[in-house]
């Protein structure tokens, strides 16, 4: 009984950090996933990550790989030339400036 509960323990911790990492999401870089005053539980039934732990941003957002992994050939276009990371990201869009040549201010998958 003793090793039984001690392998679900295990098991169960090593779950944790997959899911905290694909939450780990820097809070001008959250997309929003829910609406203002969302609880944590509706959040994540929509299968979205929730952390109210820094004011004056979205509490509930799209997990990283989902919401930016987007081919760069693919991205629809969702700012203007120019457009600083910043105010791309504040309309809720994606921002990657890594491949020259392609949209930087992007939609989000979905």
């Amino acid at each position: 009984m003793m090793f039984t509960e001690l392998l679900l323990v295990l098991l169960l911790a090593a779950c944790v950090p997959a899911q905290a990492q694909v939450c780990d999401v820097n809070p001008p870089d959250r997309v929003e996933c829910g609406y203002p005053g969302i609880s944590a539980d509706t959040c994540r039934s929509r299968g979205c990550c929730f952390n109210s732990a820094v004011r004056g941003v979205k509490w509930c957002f799209h997990l990283k790989a989902q919401v930016c992994d987007v081919n760069p050939a693919e991205r629809i276009e969702c700012g203007y030339p120019g457009i600083s990371a910043d105010t791309c990201r504040s309309r809720g869009c994606c921002f990657n400036s890594a491949v020259r040549g392609v949209k930087w201010c992007f939609h989000p998958k979905g």
